[in-house]
């Protein structure tokens, strides 16, 4: 199982649950409130090469939650094969594996503060380098500008 992120301010969170026959992909958009269901066989298995369900179309529900997608996703007759994952797992099976991707939403959630964290740092670092920049400007005009005040002073003396 894996998790990806894109880098939109608004984040689909991308669940992978690989089965003995293929893989599924469960993707959420909190902010349209869609669910995608993917279904990826094998080479060579029924269905291939796949297909997708939408909750806004009705093909899959619509949450609340993703424990429930996931058990809708594997209740499906296209997950329904031998294999470590398959339909008739046991809701403890279930909750493992939502537990497993909550944990990798955790997870993935901390990692995306941290480079934001970062960037900020960095941001903040390159503000304060142009600062410097410019006030070192500002020194080397000060100095020219004095250098022509004693030049003029000289001269009217």
């Amino acid at each position: 199982m894996t998790e990806e992120r894109s880098d939109d301010s608004e984040l689909d969170i991308d669940h992978h649950v690989q089965l003995a026959h293929g893989n599924i992909r469960i993707t959420h958009n909190p902010k349209a409130d869609v669910w995608l269901v993917s279904w990826d066989p094998d080479e060579g298995v029924a269905g291939h090469p796949g297909h997708t369900y939408s909750s806004v179309g009705g093909e899959c529900p619509n949450g609340p939650g993703l424990q429930e997608i996931v058990a809708w996703a594997m209740a499906q007759p296209w997950a329904n094969r031998a294999g470590d994952f398959a339909a008739g797992t046991t809701n403890e099976d279930i909750g493992v594996i939502t537990e497993q991707l909550a944990e990798l939403t955790r997870h993935t959630e901390e990692i995306a503060a941290k480079l934001n964290a970062l960037r900020d740092r960095e941001r903040a670092e390159i503000q304060q380098e142009r600062v410097d920049h410019a006030a070192r400007e500002l020194a080397e005009v000060i100095t020219r500008l004095q250098a022509a005040a004693d030049a003029l002073r000289a001269s009217i003396w």
